[in-house]
């Protein structure tokens, strides 16, 4: 069973409705490699001749978020991105160039780091955030050929 269907499942099992957009919102999802900004969704939707407005595409987007079926991306430039939220567990990569943003999947140090903080502080991480700044690999090739 595709990954959509697993999660349409869910929220019929849940008595929502299983609306066009919101179908046509969670293949894309699942088809994505990284977080993306709601204006892009409405152009990928068209893209498969789902024809929807911003704003429902942002009331789609609070539905699926409080369904815990995607969930908000912060980077520092402000921008707000969505992704799914059961995906393997990453952090992400932002170049600042040409401010792609794509994901790194890191080994378990991370949660010793969490273990760490819990031991030292007694403070009990529940998330965290971790994102990457620098240059991408398409740009540093372009600055090493100028």
């Amino acid at each position: 069973m595709a990954q959509s269907d697993v999660l349409l499942t869910e929220l019929k099992s849940h008595g929502y409705r299983l609306t066009r957009t919101r179908r046509a919102l969670l293949d894309v999802f699942c088809s994505l490699t990284c977080p993306v900004q709601a204006p892009e969704l409405v152009a990928m939707l068209a893209a498969l001749g789902v024809l929807v407005n911003k704003t429902t595409v942002y009331r789609e987007l609070a539905f699926l978020e409080r369904a815990g079926m995607v969930h908000r991306v912060l980077l520092a430039d402000g921008l707000t991105r969505y992704e799914l939220a059961r995906q393997e567990h990453h952090h992400h990569l932002f170049c600042v160039r040409c401010k792609a943003v794509s994901r790194v999947c890191l080994d378990d140090s991370i949660c010793a780091v969490s273990d760490a903080i819990r031991r030292q502080s007694g403070f009990r991480t529940i998330a965290h955030s971790i994102e990457f700044f620098g240059i991408c690999p398409r740009c540093d090739e372009g600055e090493r050929q100028e």
